[in-house]
């Protein structure tokens, strides 16, 4: 087992290791819509993808997520969330980590808020987190660094049928330290559309701006409100995935290939709950 590991050390550390926490669990329906999600995200995830989209968030919603990464033992990704409707705010709490057991952690708490203001007819919603990263790697002389920063979003509804967001994230891009390595979370600069058709068919995409510029696009078919199929376009990557949902809850899947280490597959279950809270 620890000649495995040594051997993912090798050749799978070198691409998570410091990739800036970009490859964590936010959600399978993200990932399904290839990342193209800030304007488009209606469940918990909008904590990692746009807080200011809580805003649309009007019962208590959990979401817990799962991933096998390449299909490699004892390599997970998971995740869990809640939104917490209240009268005059939302507020929510994210954790992700991604986990090589015994070998390698890089772990993400969040602390969310978000309000709405109107301007005539126009909703403006905002949105703001703390965030925590942490990494530890189970090797001699390697350091375990602990950092805070803050993500930004705005959202507005232009007519009824599109949306419009900005999504600033890791607005200090702090520094970490790793054994003799040091580098900077890129800040990122996130614009995003949706445009919903008839309450069937949905298209996203998001413009990322980072030390890589990528532009990301999603589409997914809603078949009588229970199923979607959806497909998405990572950059340079096809994405696949589909949603099945009904009454207060929704079950995501998602498949990412990758074309030197295989597929990742992501599940994802959202649960809604009518506590009165934002009466």
């Amino acid at each position: 087992m620890k000649e495995n590991f040594f051997i993912i050390l090798l050749f799978i550390l070198p691409v998570i290791l410091f990739a800036n926490f970009q490859e964590m669990n936010w959600g399978a329906a993200a990932m399904a819509m290839g990342n193209a999600y800030s304007a488009m995200v209606e469940d918990p995830t909008t904590i990692f993808w746009n807080p200011a989209r809580m805003g649309k968030i009007n019962k208590m919603s959990i979401i817990v997520s799962h991933q096998n990464m390449f299909g490699i033992k004892d390599f997970y990704n998971e995740m869990a969330a809640i939104v917490v409707p209240m009268p005059y705010t939302r507020i929510g709490i994210g954790w992700t980590q991604m986990n090589l057991t015994d070998v390698y952690k890089e772990q993400l708490s969040y602390l969310s808020t978000s309000s709405i203001v109107w301007i005539g007819k126009t909703p403006i919603r905002f949105g703001f987190n703390l965030k925590h990263f942490y990494a530890k790697a189970n090797y001699d002389d390697a350091e375990t660094p602990q950092k805070f920063d803050i993500d930004l979003g705005i959202d507005s509804d232009i007519g009824k049928n599109t949306t419009l967001s900005f999504v600033t994230r890791n607005v200090f891009h702090p520094n970490f330290s790793f054994i003799s390595k040091q580098e900077n979370l890129p800040r990122e600069f996130v614009l995003g559309f949706a445009y919903h058709w008839k309450r069937t068919v949905n298209f996203s995409g998001d413009y990322v701006v980072s030390e890589k510029n990528e532009l990301n696009l999603g589409m997914e078919y809603w078949f009588f409100q229970v199923f979607a199929p959806r497909i998405g376009l990572r950059d340079e990557d096809f994405t696949i995935g589909l949603g099945l949902q009904n009454g207060d809850w929704q079950l995501d899947a998602a498949v990412l290939p990758h074309k030197d280490l295989g597929s990742n597959y992501r599940l994802s279950l959202v649960w809604k709950f009518d506590v009165g809270f934002d009466k």
